[in-house]
């Protein structure tokens, strides 16, 4: 298994590495650490060190006497690893990838320069055959700074290599810095991320070491999986394993690494197939496509050893029908002013009219039975046709439901019912309008009534039906709404119904950062969509490059639809095969950071 992975680490500076995760502990540890028994350490500072000062502050006799002691420190509190130090015997630079953990002196790090406040750097290599174990980690000082050992507050203009490389050998032993966890950890600790007056190890650097090597290890057994799977387009999967005679959900720790891989773990390459699984025992995989066909394997592992479980998945396709067609789009989310005014867009395709319902609902979402908080309480409704030549033109516009001079209010009512939609209440504001259109590329935005006694932004449900549903002639090919994207009830949850004899495919997915590209200066930075029928997730998707063995089929078929190239990994794509029925589509920031503008549309893949 070719898995080798790089982990920098230095006294100022920290990175989240791959396949790294933080805990929410007081300290911070990474999920590697070296296996039982001696940890060989090459001490090359005497052979690589500019000069030897006139006297060490502390009294020690050479650079390596100063290493052996903060070696000592740290073996004083490890059970079962020790770190064991050799001199070497002549100089040399420190070697990359050979095998051999060295501590040296020198003037850059493998021929990268040291960063401006940089005293030292920890290089971990993880063990290319078990990833949960560290293989090599070496320490590099930045030789350009004056150095000497002593005990006691820190002295500006002369760095003590004795606090120095304590902290250095903390990165060795997989320890990260609990001062820039997240959230961040208020503790001392002399693996806190910047040199201070602490000269030795706190409780917090010491509990860390316990947490890493105070106990022995057990290799880890997969004792069950589920079977190999055949299954259909459509079906729901769920892919378990059971790791010593324990079943989901299992906490990953200092001695249990569970990572899963897509596919065919032992030959392809890595990261390529590595899967972002949050419940590390259970992958729910949802609504089963053709291309998720194929092995998954989990991988346990330990310092000590690791053993591997396979699932294969087998995924056959189902008729699909091109009469069948999205018949309505529906969408509850905020609306306000500018960009964050909800906005629907929708293409009809063909060569004749088509008839579209198009509702602003406000008022109604207030009133039982929905009483839904904060909603718009005077929507107005504007439809607007895009031009070929650029630019739009205005085709619609409409207040109140009621009194609209396009349509009769029992007209949009008894189109209303036929179509199955919920009833506008008599005399609200709510907007609606019926209207025939031509093919071609269309825009509705609701935006609030200007009134000084009432608010101009809030919840709305906006929708868009096809009244027609003939199947033949023109159609809708593909729906978009843009909206406000939050972590709370006013999120954008977007309904849609596929009609028709059998299922279709259909490319949804939710643009967060790329609209930046297109003048929205609040994008969502991490948008997480997930697919729901009724209650029931069916499936989600929070980066559009996951797993990375799709990304290349996506970003192909995106471009055959004609959809903007999305540059932002973060985004959410799905290509999905829905049989005929109502989906409803929630589109949430991934944590409490990530809101702002998203883009969630829906393109029907031609047969």
């Amino acid at each position: 298994m070719n898995l080798p992975s790089l982990i920098g680490r230095s006294i100022l500076t920290a990175a989240l590495p791959l396949l790294i995760t933080q805990r929410a502990l007081a300290f911070d540890t990474f999920d590697v650490s070296w296996p039982s028994g001696d940890i060989p350490v090459v001490l090359d500072l005497d052979n690589s060190a500019t000069s030897v000062p006139s006297s060490f502050f502390d009294g020690s006799t050479s650079w390596n006497q100063v290493a052996r002691a903060s070696i000592a420190e740290w073996n004083a509190h490890l059970v079962r690893s020790q770190i064991v130090p050799t001199d070497a015997t002549v100089e040399q630079e420190p070697g990359d990838e050979n095998g051999t953990t060295e501590i040296a002196f020198s003037n850059t790090i493998y021929g990268d320069e040291f960063g401006e406040t940089t005293l030292g750097v920890t290089l971990i290599r993880q063990d290319p055959q078990n990833f949960s174990a560290i293989g090599e980690a070496d320490i590099v000082l930045n030789k350009t700074r004056p150095w000497n050992s002593y005990r006691g507050d820190f002295r500006v203009g002369t760095n003590d290599l004795r606090r120095v490389l304590t902290h250095e050998l903390g990165h060795m032993l997989g320890m990260d810095h609990p001062d820039q966890a997240d959230p961040p950890q208020e503790v001392e600790a002399l693996m806190n991320s910047t040199v201070g007056d602490l000269d030795q190890l706190a409780q917090d650097d010491i509990d860390a070491a316990i947490f890493l090597y105070g106990t022995a290890l057990v290799t880890p057994e997969i004792t069950g999986t589920t079977p190999d799977l055949v299954v259909d387009v459509g079906d729901l999967v769920t892919i378990d394993m059971e790791v010593g005679g324990v079943a989901a959900p299992i906490t990953t720790s200092s001695d249990l690494v569970l990572d899963w891989f897509f596919p065919d773990s032992l030959t392809s390459n890595f990261p390529e197939n590595y899967l972002f699984i949050e419940d590390k025992t259970r992958i729910f995989i949802g609504l089963a496509q053709t291309y998720d066909s194929g092995e998954y394997t989990m991988f346990a592992a330990n310092p000590d050893g690791f053993d591997t479980g396979t699932v294969n998945l087998t995924v056959n396709p189902v008729p699909t029908s091109p009469l069948t067609q999205l018949s309505n789009l529906s969408t509850r989310g905020f609306t306000g002013a500018g960009e964050r005014a909800l906005t629907v867009g929708f293409v009809i395709r063909g060569t004749e009219p088509l008839e579209i319902l198009l509702r602003a609902a406000g008022p109604t979402l207030a009133e039982p039975p929905y009483s839904v908080p904060g909603t718009l309480p005077d929507p107005i409704l504007t439809l607007r046709r895009s031009e070929p030549g650029g630019g739009s033109s205005l085709v619609a516009t409409n207040d109140n439901w009621n009194t609209s001079d396009i349509n009769t209010a029992s007209e949009l009512r008894d189109t209303a019912a036929t179509l199955g939609a919920f009833a506008l209440n008599e005399g609200s504001g709510d907007a609606a309008m019926l209207v025939t259109l031509e093919p071609g590329i269309y825009t509705a935005t609701v935006s609030g009534a200007e009134a000084a006694d009432q608010a101009t932004e809030g919840v709305v449900i906006v929708e868009a039906y096809d009244v027609n549903k003939t199947g033949t002639g023109s159609r809708l090919v593909n729906l978009s709404t843009r909206g406000f994207v939050t972590n709370n009830d006013s999120t954008m949850i977007a309904g849609l119904v596929v009609s028709g004899p059998a299922a279709r495919t259909y490319l949804m997915r939710v643009a967060g950062d790329t609209l930046g590209d297109f003048g929205i200066t609040q994008p969502v930075d991490d948008p997480l969509m997930t697919i729901l029928q009724g209650t029931t997730p069916l499936r989600i998707n929070d980066d559009w490059d996951h797993p990375p063995v799709h990304q290349e089929m996506l970003r192909a078929k995106m471009a055959e639809l004609g959809a903007f190239a999305l540059t932002d990994r973060q985004e959410s794509v799905m290509l999905l095969t829905l049989a005929p029925g109502a989906y409803t589509v929630k589109v949430e920031g991934f944590d409490e950071a990530s809101e702002g503008v998203g883009l969630v549309e829906f393109y029907e893949v031609p047969e």
